[in-house]
């Protein structure tokens, strides 16, 4: 008589932490589309109301301020008010933060690949205001903010990758 033994691979079970991490995610990532979806249908009258502000602070005498540091601040901040870059942005937002809705998704359902879903969008989410705003103070700022976030989650959702993954039990 043949004895053969069969391999099943078994579904992991969630963690609570897991459980927690994704939560969070989808919480920030929910957020960070409404966000977007905000800030491309508002960024005419977003960069429309900055330049009346703008026009109306420089008419006043002896509000302008006149050192290097300011007039770059100022430079950068009338960049990041164009409506085209606004709308650039959120349009990279939304898309960035799907992404990684959709790999806390495929992690919530214990499914390792999401992971890696998860770090493209992280990835994208530092890379992209890096390339719509250049490398000014304020494009870094809000990037390598994001990043550093990101990065925490990353590394938190890599502790737990090895219990996404099926576990053998063997016949």
């Amino acid at each position: 008589m043949d004895q053969t033994s069969t391999t099943v691979f078994v579904k992991p079970k969630r963690t609570t932490f897991v459980t927690v991490l994704c939560i969070l995610t989808f919480l920030g990532s929910a957020y960070g589309i409404f966000a977007g979806l905000l800030a491309y249908s508002k960024g005419p009258q977003i960069s429309r109301a900055n330049k009346e502000q703008r026009a109306k602070q420089e008419s006043k005498p002896g509000t302008r301020k006149e050192s290097e540091f300011d007039k770059k601040m100022d430079s950068e901040i009338a960049m990041f008010m164009d409506a085209e870059k606004i709308k650039q942005n959120a349009v990279a937002s939304i898309l960035t933060n799907a992404i990684t809705f959709i790999g806390a998704f495929l992690m919530f359902r214990m499914n390792s690949k999401g992971f890696w879903v998860y770090v493209l969008g992280t990835v994208g989410g530092v890379i992209a205001p890096l390339v719509i705003f250049g490398h000014n103070s304020l494009a870094n700022i809000f990037a390598y903010g994001s990043g550093f976030v990101g990065l925490i989650f990353i590394v938190m959702y890599a502790f737990n990758l090895r219990d996404m993954k099926p576990q053998p039990v063997y016949d």
